[in-house]
Formats: C-alpha cells, sequence, structure tokens
C-alpha cells in the first residue's frame, strides 16, 4: 500500500518529532517562564538540524535509495521536513500551548515544586498570582519582540501581528454590521 519512500518519510517525520518533543521536555525543565518563545524556536531548529540530518543520511545509506537521483532525495527530505514541521505545530497547538496556559496544570506544576511535603494557600498565592501572570506574558510578547516598554508604557512594535488580525477582522465586521462605535446603542 505505501511504498518505500513513504514510508521511510513517515518513519523520518516522526523521529524528528520525537526530537523535538524530547528535546523541548528537557530543556523546558531549566528555562524560565520568560524564555519559552525563544527556546520554543530554538529547539525546533535543533530537533530540525537532528532529524533531517538522520533523513539524509539514512537517505543516502538505504539500498532502496540506491541508484536515484538527487532531486528525489530532495523530495524525500523536503516532505519529511514539512510533515515534521506540521507536527511539531500540532504538538504545540494541542499539547503544549494548553499546558502552559491551563491555569489547573499551572497550579499543579506550582504544588509539584513542594511535593511530597505540600504547601500552604500563601505559598501557592504568592507563586501564582495575577501580577506574577501579567509580567510573565507581558516578559514572553516582549521577547517576541511583538511589544515592548519605555519604562512607563508599554507599546505594539510590529505593525502585523498574526495574533490581531482576527480580532481586527471580527472587530470589522462588526462594525460593518451594528455601525461605527459611536453609533452602537448601549445594552443594559
Amino acid at each position: 500500500m505505501f511504498s518505500i519512500f513513504d514510508q521511510f518519510i513517515l518513519v523520518m517525520a516522526g523521529l524528528s518529532c520525537l526530537f523535538f518533543i524530547a528535546i523541548q521536555v528537557l530543556v523546558f525543565r531549566f528555562i524560565g517562564a520568560a524564555g519559552v518563545l525563544k527556546w520554543l524556536m530554538n529547539v525546533y531548529w535543533i530537533s530540525t538540524i537532528l532529524g533531517e540530518g538522520l533523513t539524509i543520511f539514512f537517505a543516502r545509506n538505504v539500498s532502496a535509495f540506491h541508484g536515484r537521483g538527487p532531486a528525489e532525495l530532495v523530495i524525500v527530505f523536503l516532505v519529511s521536513f514539512i510533515l515534521y514541521s506540521l507536527m511539531a505545530f500540532l504538538y504545540v497547538l494541542f499539547i503544549l500551548g494548553p499546558y502552559e496556559s491551563s491555569v489547573r496544570l499551572r497550579i499543579v506544576q506550582e504544588m509539584d515544586r513542594y511535593y511530597p511535603k505540600g504547601c500552604s494557600l500563601a505559598a501557592l498565592l504568592q507563586a501564582y498570582n495575577t501580577e506574577i501572570i501579567l509580567k510573565r506574558r507581558l516578559g514572553r510578547l516582549m521577547e517576541a519582540g511583538d511589544i515592548s516598554y519605555d519604562g512607563h508604557l508599554y507599546h505594539l512594535k510590529k505593525e502585523i501581528n498574526l495574533f490581531l488580525v482576527t480580532d481586527r477582522m471580527v472587530a470589522q465586521l462588526n462594525e460593518f454590521i451594528n455601525g461605527p462605535k459611536g453609533d452602537q446603542k448601549q445594552s443594559l
């Protein structure tokens, strides 16, 4: 059903994704909350180099590939890279993202620091309060280059921010349906 090339591409893309997950789990144990975005990209590129390096190595040394032209090897590499990138994206979107932002899991993560002794409500409130959460998130946004801080105020840095595109589209649609902001009726 699947050719040897298809199987090879799937295995190598999966292996690259496993590298990504393993390195991410290892690295994220040692970085602070502010380094998540930077290290996520670093982990992605390190895993890409490892996984795709193995793809090239095995493609050149597997007997099924002998006698194949360089164009076929490039296609195998590119398709494997695209599949790996999609797998890593889905992992971040559906597993890592919710884990990093989930309130319940964050509390469990904080409590794990005190295991097996246990921790008090005061300790949890000190470690997990809105000021700390806001500072972490603002730090991540500054590190990503989305915002800047001039000592008094935070500012958006980029003209086009992918996170804001959908918000602007919804706002324009809302304005089209309801009229300009000044024309909207106040609801009680």
